[in-house]
């Protein structure tokens, strides 16, 4: 397979079918974009636009938070990122599009990856579907207090 090169780091299945799906939309591979691919590849703290800018700005100087809405918005509306509007105030992503639940902690504010056994949704979906309706995905949050914060 084909592999991408940006810097030092070699890119993963993940990412070589992102960019393949952003040149099918004909949008250019930027080290900025890739920067964010990068930045995401792997990453569980659902961050949101203004945490990749920041951990993007030193190495990427040229970057403005601009390019990285327009990047995460281009990612999920194309199925490649997923939005968690788990608080009014900001949006958060999740590079993991398979189908699983968030918990937010309310007192730290992380954001956790939660996997059902696939059997709790069904009804509700099922029910969806009865009344006429196409289900294109199911998603719950959680809101917790984490392990860490309870111990505090």
């Amino acid at each position: 397979m084909e592999s991408l090169r940006c810097g030092i780091r070699e890119y993963t299945d993940l990412i070589d079918i992102q960019v393949r799906k952003l040149k099918e939309l004909g949008l250019k591979i930027t080290p900025q974009r890739l920067a964010v691919l990068d930045f995401l590849d792997g990453n569980t703290s659902h961050p949101s636009a203004a945490d990749i800018y920041l951990s993007l700005r030193k190495e990427y100087p040229s970057m403005s938070m601009a390019t990285v809405y327009n990047t995460v918005d281009v990612l999920a509306k194309n199925g490649l990122l997923l939005e968690l509007p788990i608080t009014k105030d900001r949006m958060n992503y999740d590079p993991d599009t398979s189908e699983h639940d968030h918990a937010f902690c309310s007192r730290c504010g992380r954001i956790f990856d939660v996997f059902p056994d696939g059997a709790a949704g069904v009804p509700a979906t099922r029910a969806a579907e009865l009344d006429g309706f196409r289900v294109v995905a199911v998603r719950k949050v959680y809101y917790v207090v984490c392990k860490d914060c309870e111990g505090k």
